[in-house]
């Protein structure tokens, strides 16, 4: 960065416009705090350096990185509190990885403690070509494709299930309706003709008592008669 703090000085001299970014020493420790202040001073009077920033960011990631393939090569080394620090300190990247693919706050806990049960199985047999991080998340994308397919089949499960039980109940339904009509039938055949015609006209034909007497030219007493004992013997014969 020496260049480019010597460039930003002379066009700051030569009164040139500057875009200039106020930026900490811990994220760039390589510029000393003279060169901070330095740049300051000229906060009133430039802009935000957007570069500088995204550089920072940058930075800052590949640090993280470097830190975590270190203590991933110590765990192998036998280093078991190196284990302790990597899960402190890569739990939220791989959770946030894990709630990326599903989508669903309630399934992050679960899948990471499966992830790192996997993590923790297979580190020492990892070979550092592609990387811990890229080979960390890669069994987070697993873990949770794998908990989206799950979660599908419960779902397809659940509803043939209701299907099923639906339509079961349906055929039982009807079943039971069909031997009710049966047992009826058999009932009304083994009662006399008379008594049939006044239920069938009774209950059928939504006739009343005085037009059910009109109708066969009997008396009203006489239908309530034959209603009355037709009703008592099918009580008798159907359960």
């Amino acid at each position: 960065l020496k260049p480019l703090l010597a460039y930003v000085r002379d066009l700051v001299s030569r009164d040139a416009p500057l875009i200039c970014l106020l930026i900490s020493v811990k994220e760039f420790p390589v510029i000393s705090r003279n060169d901070l202040r330095y740049f300051r001073c000229l906060q009133n009077k430039y802009e935000p350096l957007p570069f500088l920033n995204d550089y920072a960011c940058e930075m800052n990631n590949r640090s993280n990185h470097i830190l975590n393939e270190s203590l991933a090569r110590k765990y192998q080394s036998g280093d078991r509190e190196a284990l302790k620090d990597l899960i402190r300190r890569f739990n939220p990247q791989l959770r946030s990885k894990i709630y990326y693919h599903t989508r669903n706050k309630y399934s992050v806990h679960d899948i990471s403690q499966d992830c790192w049960y996997v993590i923790i199985t297979k580190l020492e047999e990892l070979k550092f070509q592609v990387g811990f991080e890229a080979w960390a998340l890669n069994i987070a994308r697993n873990k949770s494709i794998d908990w989206i397919r799950h979660q599908q089949k419960e779902r397809n499960r659940k509803s043939d299930s209701e299907q099923e039980n639906s339509s079961s109940d349906q055929v039982e339904e009807n079943d039971l309706r069909d031997a009710r009509i049966n047992e009826i039938r058999k009932s009304m055949n083994l009662i006399s003709d008379a008594q049939r015609i006044v239920l069938e006209l009774f209950y059928v034909e939504n006739l009343s008592i005085k037009e059910i007497s009109i109708v066969l030219g009997i008396s009203s007493g006489t239908v309530k008669s034959r209603l009355y004992t037709a009703r008592e013997y099918l009580k008798k014969t159907i359960k």
